[in-house]
């Protein structure tokens, strides 16, 4: 009944294992005892000898996860037989407890784990085929049936139909009503330089590692990839390149939680390989890159904040602190032969704003900030990056890999906040508007 397709919906070593941000780990007692053979009464539900999942009393994210079916992604990716023969007694005590009251994206969660994790567990353990079709039968049905939806659920029900369809007999009649709820959640969320209404990169990341296996098991029945979820994923990767530092990681103010291998694994699978982009403006972001030294700014967040990293290391990041509220009326990115310059200013008579300008080696940064009054602009570093205050005008920063940079600052004072691992640059007259200038420069390397 399980379509022959499953084993090339990934690549070997398929994306299941390699990718952390599919979903969020169990968190039920289920997980925590490791599957060990020792609590297969609890989890098989023994009622002679032992209390079921349920009723040992699973509270808040542990019903949420166990009802959303996200331990199945635990099971299948330890590709263990015990395991899989754990989960039908799982599989069974959710059929009875959660499946007819589950919320939408509970459902939507449910149904994507039976169609990608199923098949996997299903191949170890062959006796739970039919409970597995018949839960997944009736999620499709329910899922089929959602009306009037807000964005993430559209994008929830179409990404789990198109699981169902690509890897489930006999669904092809889904494929419209998934293609319908899909397209309409990306036109919604991506925007059109690639980046997404919520500015958040985990979520960016989320939605690639959904959609990427999709246009893969489409390749792998020799089936049409849908035109927009492949322009969607072409507009979303160069994106994502353009947020990533030196170091592999996300650029630390953009709101992720993924790691750099994660991030790898999704951009292995970027068919256009097209450079990241140098500013974005309908996702309010740029990137300036030069030698080693690369810059990512948000130039729409009234922090103004920024990500530098040097080769693989992240040096800082620098932040404003102010207590204004306003809308940015430019940012402009000018290349010239020495450099190039950054250029964010605020609407209205208010002094806030940027100019950052970065040399043709990446070895000379510099900065000229208007604060409004009460402001200030903080420098946070990495735990393993060594800062010395040696004057409230200097300090001296040395990354892991023994590079040293200096930081030096004109009108205005630097405070040492060691417990944040952070400096902060505050005018010498603080109840005025006041502005500040910056210097980070390489001194050595590998000394």
């Amino acid at each position: 009944m399980w379509a022959n397709t499953f084993d090339r919906f990934f690549e070997p070593n398929s994306l299941l294992q390699r990718f952390g941000v599919f979903a969020k780990p169990l968190q039920t007692r289920a997980k925590i005892s490791g599957f060990k053979p020792s609590c297969a009464r609890v989890i098989l539900g023994d009622q002679s000898k032992a209390q079921s999942i349920y009723a040992q009393g699973l509270r808040g994210s542990e019903i949420v996860n166990f009802a959303a079916l996200s331990w199945m992604k635990s099971i299948s990716a330890s590709q263990k037989t015990l395991h899989s023969i754990y989960a039908a007694g799982l599989l069974k005590e959710w059929q009875e407890k959660f499946q007819k009251r589950t919320t939408k994206r509970m459902s939507a969660d449910a149904l994507f784990a039976l169609a990608v994790d199923g098949p996997i567990i299903a191949s170890m353990a062959p006796h739970m085929t039919n409970i597995l079709i018949e839960c997944a039968t009736l999620e499709i049905k329910k899922v089929c049936s959602w009306n009037a939806l807000a964005s993430y659920e559209k994008f929830s029900k179409g990404t789990s139909l198109l699981a169902a369809h690509i890897n489930f007999k006999g669904q092809s009649h889904i494929l419209k009503v998934a293609n319908t709820s899909l397209q309409a959640a990306l036109d919604e969320i991506v925007l059109v330089d690639g980046g997404i209404s919520t500015r958040s990169a985990s979520d960016m990341i989320d939605i690639l590692a959904a959609l990427i296996p999709l246009r893969i098991g489409f390749l792998a029945n020799n089936e049409m990839v849908p035109d927009y979820l492949h322009a969607a994923i072409e507009r979303m990767t160069p994106m994502l390149r353009m947020i990533i530092l030196g170091s592999g990681e996300v650029a630390n103010f953009a709101r992720h939680n993924c790691s750099a291998q994660n991030i790898k694994s999704i951009l292995q699978h970027d068919r256009s390989r097209a450079a990241p982009l140098n500013l974005a403006p309908y996702a309010g972001l740029a990137r300036i890159e030069k030698g080693q030294c690369i810059i990512v700014a948000d130039v729409f967040d009234l922090r103004l904040p920024l990500a530098i990293s040097s080769a693989k290391q992240e040096l800082l990041t620098v932040s404003m602190h102010h207590n204004f509220v306003t809308e940015l009326e430019e940012a402009k990115l000018m290349h010239t032969e020495d450099g190039d310059l950054l250029r964010v200013q605020a609407q209205g008579y208010l002094p806030l704003g940027r100019d950052i300008f970065i040399n043709s080696n990446g070895c000379d940064i510099r900065a000229e900030e208007n604060l409004p009054k009460n402001g200030s602009t903080g420098f946070y570093f990495d735990e393993k990056t060594n800062v010395i205050l040696i004057s409230p005008e200097e300090l001296v920063v040395t990354t892991p890999d023994k590079t040293k940079w200096s930081l030096k600052q004109r009108g205005g004072r630097f405070e040492d906040a060691a417990q944040l691992n952070a400096v902060f640059l505050k005018p010498l007259q603080p109840s005025s508007p006041a502005t500040v200038n910056w210097a980070l420069r390489k001194q050595s390397l590998n000394s």
